[in-house]
């Protein structure tokens, strides 16, 4: 956040002109970094009538629930906004909840993935890895942090140490930022940074998607990862490690895209046991619905559009004097 707090110092100037300025429709604060949210009471300070729109793509005081500091600065910041725009259902529902706010001051746009990059990169697949017929192909895309704590909330040693002692399966890390982990078995893999479609070719050559989130917050009860969505436009199995109660475990069970469990020893192994069952059966299909009609409702195309709709509904409400 500070240095963002630093960018409204040093902009502060022309952010004033322009608000005196130009009467503008709509203006969007999109955050994480929360600081950017303080624009929303310099904007009805300097123009009233503008609306504001506060867009959450991470939570503030729901990540921890604490009542501090943050709780009653996001709770000032919300008073100067005339809608809300959430990441997910359950995030907008709990925000009126807690704050008190209006129903129906909060709306919901995903993240979503974007349906016109994933055409290209399918009509270009090229197999990035040559497979051994009989083996079982887990992928895990994405930076990832390799120490072990109880604080690190996509630990993935758990699932290194129950991947090793499984020779049919072959562990792919991709997207590893810096220097690769001292971690030295024949069927795990660490690969750098690869560019967004040469990770969705890693995707497609899979059978198993990996996902992990296993903070000790309220975060996971709220967070669909941004690759989530482009596992589930993928179509293959995605095996996401983390609690239960979880959002991306719930949407694992409610849209049958695969199989959850917890980032424990005996929760892991049981997991891939049954999916080396299963691809040995040649049933991996079984364990995941395909249903691309309801997996484009999350397409950034379809969600920019539902947000649009939003933005006019906001304009002709001004220019009906509704702000």
């Amino acid at each position: 956040g500070l240095s963002k707090q630093l960018w409204i110092w040093k902009n502060r100037s022309e952010i004033r002109r322009l608000l005196r300025e130009i009467n503008y429709d709509v203006l969007i604060i999109s955050a994480p970094s929360f600081v950017l949210f303080r624009f929303a009471e310099k904007v009805k300070k300097i123009n009233a009538s503008i609306p504001v729109i506060l867009d959450y793509r991470d939570p503030w005081h729901l990540w921890n629930r604490k009542r501090n500091f943050a709780y009653l600065t996001e709770k000032r910041r919300l008073r100067y906004a005339d809608a809300v725009v959430g990441f997910s259902e359950i995030f907008s529902k709990d925000m009126e909840q807690v704050f008190h706010l209006p129903k129906g001051k909060c709306r919901v746009v995903y993240n979503g993935y974007s349906e016109a990059d994933w055409s290209a990169a399918e009509n270009r697949y090229a197999p990035p890895f040559e497979r051994t017929p009989g083996k079982l192909y887990l992928v895990f895309t994405g930076n990832l942090s390799f120490w072990a704590s109880e604080n690190n909330y996509r630990n993935p040693f758990p699932l290194i140490e129950t991947v090793r002692t499984f020779p049919d399966a072959e562990l792919y890390f991709v997207g590893i930022q810096g220097r690769p982990p001292d971690i030295h078995y024949d069927n795990v893999h660490f690969i750098g940074n690869v560019s967004q479609e040469t990770s969705f070719h890693y995707m497609l050559a899979s059978d198993i998607l990996i996902s992990i989130h296993d903070a000790k917050d309220d975060s996971g009860t709220y967070l669909v990862s941004g690759k989530f969505y482009d596992y589930m436009r993928s179509g293959r199995v995605i095996w996401h490690i983390g609690r239960p109660q979880d959002l991306m475990s719930d949407w694992i069970r409610r849209y049958q895209l695969g199989i959850t469990c917890s980032n424990d020893p005996s929760g892991l192994k049981a997991s891939l046991e049954l999916l080396i069952q299963e691809h040995e059966r040649d049933r991996l299909h079984m364990l995941r619905k395909r249903n691309m009609k309801l997996i484009k409702d999350f397409s950034r195309e379809m969600q920019n559009s539902r947000y649009e709709t939003f933005l006019r509904s906001i304009y002709k409400n001004k220019r009906l004097g509704g702000f």
